[in-house]
């Protein structure tokens, strides 16, 4: 390579990272996602040519009816269902779904989950449940962080408690933690508040709120509730399977 076109080479790296710190850079895409499904002879369409950034730091709600493909656009951004039509791109390169081993690696390194019931294995204590998806590190380091998180949302104490001994707010509380095990680039939250009672709602929501500004990280928020949707920096909507922007 000559020295002119390493020149070049450089500086088209060096703009990459001037585009990555300035905003520029895009850390997830939707472009054209359609997604359908047939019932016998039936084809019924979820979402019509979806398009969509999500840049790092965005705080998103989505509202829509009950089953308008809320929960289905949530799962092709976490890369749990391949869309029918249309493109996913994560840090300006194409998803192919049928890579499953790439596929899931992507997802374990940049996606929380966190849905409207805790799904606790109730076999194993909240400290066991907050570890078991991490990956990457040594277990005495994941203990540690697992234990830091814990201390976060004042659940330390029962650490070693029987999952079924959690009120709904713990449970809830200890499955956003889970979510942020591996210190993912984007959180997305499926009603996370659905199966809660009010109260114990705005205080998982405010616990939302608080992690996303402390980790700036991006966090997409699916909710039936205006109330819940007023926090987002994008409020998005979904009708008719189609996305409108506030």
């Amino acid at each position: 390579m000559s020295w002119r076109k390493k020149k070049l080479k450089i500086k088209q790296i060096l703009l990459e990272i001037v585009n990555i710190g300035s905003g520029v850079y895009k850390m997830i895409q939707l472009k054209n996602i359609t997604k359908d499904y047939l019932d016998g002879t039936q084809k019924h369409v979820v979402l019509q040519d979806i398009n969509l950034k999500i840049e790092h730091n965005d705080l998103i709600t989505i509202q829509g009816k009950s089953g308008g493909g809320k929960s289905t656009l949530l799962q092709i951004i976490g890369l749990l269902t391949e869309p029918s039509g249309g493109s996913v791109i994560y840090n300006n390169i194409e998803v192919d779904m049928k890579q499953e081993e790439k596929v899931d690696c992507l997802r374990k390194n940049n996606v929380g989950f966190v849905f409207q019931t805790p799904n606790l294995i109730s076999c194993l204590n909240p400290l066991d449940n907050i570890m078991l998806p991490a990956t990457g590190r040594e277990k005495k380091e994941i203990k540690k962080y697992a234990e830091s998180l814990l201390k976060k949302v004042d659940l330390y104490e029962k650490r070693f408690a029987r999952t079924k001994t959690l009120s709904g707010g713990e449970a809830q509380r200890i499955a956003i933690v889970r979510a942020l095990i591996n210190k993912p680039k984007i959180i997305l939250c499926d009603e996370p508040t659905g199966a809660l009672d009010i109260e114990t709602g705005e205080k998982v929501i405010q616990l939302l709120y608080e992690i996303w500004k402390e980790n700036k990280c991006a966090m997409i928020i699916v909710t039936h509730d205006s109330n819940i949707a007023q926090i987002g920096k994008r409020q998005l909507v979904l009708e008719g399977g189609r996305m409108l922007e506030r």
